[in-house]
């Protein structure tokens, strides 16, 4: 029932706010608009309530409000989601080793831990131009992906650093499967899109007409095989889908309080980003100005044309949702500027 009527408060009118906040944040995206820097949908939400939502445009996209993104590493969020359901289902433990799910899996060592946190020292299969032309084409189940392009020899031993590797999501979302003895995608439906009734929401299997085009240098991106990135990336959603996705977790609706805070609390230094890494979330530092007296939970989304940003503040119930179908845009720039007129 929670989630129903989170559905039709996000839908229904919009809260009325002074106007010079609404219209400062539509300058702020208006100015990298007019600049071919933001094409796309931004929704920006305060206590739990639709403050600013907007499409904007280039001469070759056609972006509405309920227009379908790719939302790339956002995807994450939804993976260690999952996970920590299973830890809570009894299924499986944090410091397992993959082994005893996996036993044909090379670094059977590696503990299911370091995998969300990105400690494990499996190397990233996706900055592997060679792998990336072979998903391109073909496509993998999860069990191939794993045995074909996330068994290379580990970079460090599994628990000494940081560094951020798609391949651990990958193997989380077999390590699900092997466990549930059901689909990863059927186990995202069931266990979080259809609870929070988030019906734009899906795992990119087959073509979607409500997708929209993605670009890329100007030109229509590259086409591959989006199962091939399933629990690193691949989930497609909304912007109001994604806002019912973060009030899930201001109101502990999947997970308890002390849950979540297990996933926020910082794990690694991730110094690439000026951040923290939590499971399947980034804690930052100092990338925001805010961050000096709030905290900033988040995660970015990159998959082609497709640039994601999926920011939190708690304390204020403050959500930004900024998702971009040309290309990279400058995402921190724009996040810290809202931040900054919310605070």
């Amino acid at each position: 029932n929670k989630a129903s009527d989170f559905k039709a408060d996000i839908t229904a009118k919009l809260r009325k706010y002074p106007k010079q906040i609404h219209s400062r944040i539509d300058s702020i995206l208006s100015f990298y608009n007019r600049k071919d820097q933001f094409n796309g949908n931004a929704l920006v939400a305060y206590k739990g309530e639709v403050l600013f939502e907007k499409s904007y445009n280039n001469q070759q996209t056609n972006n509405q409000p309920q227009s379908h993104f790719r939302i790339g590493s956002s995807t994450k969020t939804f993976t260690s989601t999952l996970t920590m359901l299973l830890v809570n289902e009894g299924k499986i433990q944090l410091s397992d080793s993959i082994g005893a799910y996996i036993p044909y899996f090379t670094h059977g060592e590696v503990t299911i831990e370091q995998l969300l946190t990105h400690q494990s020292g499996i190397p990233n299969y996706l900055v592997n131009n060679n792998y990336i032309s072979q998903i391109s084409h073909t496509q993998y189940s999860l069990s191939q992906l794993v045995k074909n392009f996330c068994s290379d020899s580990l970079e460090f031993i599994p628990g000494s650093r940081f560094k951020y590797s798609n391949s651990g999501y990958i193997i989380l979302a077999l390590l699900a499967e092997k466990v549930t003895n059901q689909s990863f995608q059927n186990l995202l439906q069931e266990r979080i899109f259809t609870p929070l009734d988030m019906t734009d929401t899906y795992l990119g299997r087959g073509i979607n007409t409500k997708v929209s085009a993605g670009f890329l240098y100007g030109k229509p991106e590259p086409k591959y095989f989006i199962d091939n990135v399933s629990g690193a990336g691949g989930i497609i959603s909304t912007s109001r889908d994604l806002l019912i996705w973060s009030q899930n977790f201001e109101n502990n609706i999947l997970l308890s309080k002390n849950q979540q805070e297990e996933m926020f609390k910082p794990r690694a230094s991730y110094d690439d980003w000026s951040s923290y890494y939590g499971y399947g979330w980034m804690i930052d530092k100092e990338m925001f100005d805010v961050s000096k007296k709030h905290q900033i939970f988040y995660h970015p989304g990159t998959d082609y044309g497709f640039y994601t940003m999926f920011l939190k503040q708690p304390d204020k119930g403050i959500t930004i949702i900024l998702l971009n179908n040309t290309g990279d845009f400058p995402r921190f720039d724009i996040s810290d500027l809202i931040l900054s007129e919310l605070n």
